[in-house]
């Protein structure tokens, strides 16, 4: 999910990734100022996507 808003008063564009394993929920929030997001996007992606849950 993607979306816009103010944090304590800044600008920050969200990219919220979840997932469920074994009845747990995980959350994993990328957060930037909207100029800087796609410039960083790429490295969070590339984070996201090495997590791995181990039961």
């Amino acid at each position: 999910m993607l979306y816009q808003g103010i944090d304590r008063d800044i600008k920050v564009k969200r990219k919220e990734v979840w997932t469920v394993n074994y009845k747990q929920i995980y959350t994993v929030i990328y957060t930037a100022e909207p100029e800087k997001f796609d410039k960083f996007s790429p490295q969070a992606k590339k984070m996201i996507e090495s997590l791995e849950i181990v039961r």
